[in-house]
């Protein structure tokens, strides 16, 4: 498992935007800012949730804790889903067998 520190382009002056995937990612900082921060275009997490730290949150540029203090610790876990919803798009329909279709071809 490699370990990341996630930050945005330097100085805020971009608009850099982080999308995280079905992936699972722990990044740890000893920065006041946290662990994953300064991403002004937004931070979006899709097929996945926060683990660490508990009750976390994504506000804006950065993840932040429970109370909202920026997070020094980070762990992002791919999020339990239904098996039938294949194309994981948070419901059980004809797309989830089309999508096993395309698959097969």
């Amino acid at each position: 498992m490699k370990r990341l520190f996630l930050l945005g382009p330097f100085g805020n002056s971009y608009n850099a935007k982080l999308d995280i995937i079905n992936s699972t990612v722990v990044s740890k900082s000893t920065e006041s800012d946290g662990a994953v921060c300064d991403f002004r275009g937004g931070i979006t997490l899709t097929g996945c949730q926060i683990a660490v730290p508990e009750g976390g949150r994504v506000d804006g540029a950065r993840i932040v804790d429970a109370n909202g203090k920026a997070a020094k610790e980070v762990t992002i876990v791919v999020a339990d889903y239904d098996r039938a919803d294949v194309n994981r798009d948070g419901a059980v329909d004809s797309a989830d067998i089309v999508a096993v279709i395309k698959a097969m071809k």
